[in-house]
């Protein structure tokens, strides 16, 4: 279409004409305009159609369109720069990044490179290799965040070794933690729900938000409980203490055999010194403390917050600054839509011959 604007001509002198102040009484044709001829000794004003120009229509919606690509194209990168940090930056997701509803699985998200159980993984493995007899143990892949939803749905296929260095254990531990499954030596036996993880004999509670997990050939750290409401699994627990005398609780769920490290939680009753803590279920409030069996390599949320205190993070905006900046681009791309809409006022063609009444009136 072409884009070339339309000039209204006199009709007497066929010069371009001009808009003018309208009359009063030109308010009862608001489809007319007056306009005056431009030419010097003409002075023809009268009143004409006013008719949109569609070529120079045109013309401003594709101006629009390269007005809107920049804020457009700067919201979608700033996008997908938040997902990457929210998935990859230790801290920015914590355990569980997005609420799930009751019953719904999460295989989670990529352990960061930076991540100190990577490290920790292979030097266990490589120690464990180096007087190993046979096929070498091969490190499970590693994510974060995951919830436990649907026992069974996708159960563990490697060892105990496997899983227990791939956690970076004490040899010592995971042998005889090894050694007490393949003989059914068992500490307790446990009982899964929302609420927790409950020793059926000796009443202990472990934290259901922090498992290190694993799951087919992955060990998945920051794992929840997220079965449907009421549903329950039963599991055995296996302990060992590491050579400083630290114990630690492996459980292994009946439904599907995911090797699990546990960490147990305990509980301080009021007016009870710190150092006198009583086994009984954590409870919310100031008077709990949490004692935690769980290594501190395998602690999503304590090794999290250690690298970003360190510095050993990539720095990043807060998933909330990135949130407010990403709706200022979408502002700023309406604002623009807006603006590309508005069309300014068109040129017109030339229409019939004015009234008698009206040649000659200034």
């Amino acid at each position: 279409m072409d884009p070339t604007p339309y000039v209204p001509l006199c009709l007497d002198c066929g010069a371009p004409l001009r808009r003018t102040r309208r009359h009063a009484a030109d308010l009862t044709q608001p489809a007319l305009r007056r306009y005056a001829c431009t030419a010097t000794g003409c002075g023809w004003q009268g009143l004409m159609p006013h008719r949109r120009n569609p070529g120079r229509d045109d013309a401003l919606r594709r101006r629009w369109w390269r007005q809107a690509a920049l804020p457009v194209a700067a919201a979608a990168t700033l996008g997908a720069l938040a997902a990457v940090i929210v998935a990859l930056v230790p801290g920015t997701a914590g355990h569980g990044a997005l609420a799930l509803v009751p019953g719904a699985s999460d295989y989670g998200r990529p352990l960061p490179r930076r991540h100190p159980l990577r490290a920790a993984a292979e030097r266990a493995l490589a120690l464990a290799n180096r007087d190993r007899p046979g096929a070498p143990l091969k490190a499970l892949a590693l994510r974060h965040s995951c919830a436990w939803a649907r026992p069974g749905s996708n159960p563990y296929r490697g060892t105990v070794e496997q899983a227990l260095y791939t956690a970076a254990l004490p040899p010592e531990v995971v042998q005889t933690i090894a050694a007490e499954v393949r003989a059914g030596q068992i500490a307790d036996r446990l009982y899964i729900d929302n609420s927790g993880i409950r020793g059926e004999r000796s009443g202990r509670r472990f934290d259901h938000h922090r498992i290190a997990m694993t799951y087919a050939m992955t060990l998945c750290v920051g794992t929840r409980v997220n079965f449907v409401p009421g549903h329950h699994e039963l599991a055995s627990l296996y302990e060992a203490r590491d050579k400083a005398g630290k114990k630690v609780s492996v459980m292994i769920p009946d439904v599907c055999g995911n090797v699990s490290v546990l960490g147990e939680r305990l509980r301080r009753r009021p007016g009870m010194p710190a150092t006198a803590v009583a086994l009984t279920t954590a409870d919310a409030g100031s008077d709990v403390d949490t004692v935690d069996t769980l290594p501190a390599v395998l602690d999503w949320d304590a090794t999290a917050r250690a690298l970003a205190v360190a510095g050993q993070a990539h720095a990043a905006p807060e998933p909330g600054t990135l949130a407010c900046a990403l709706a200022a681009l979408a502002l700023l791309a309406a604002f623009s839509a807006a603006r590309g809409r508005r069309a300014p006022a068109p040129a017109i063609v030339p229409g019939p011959p004015p009234a008698a009444g009206d040649r000659g009136r200034r």
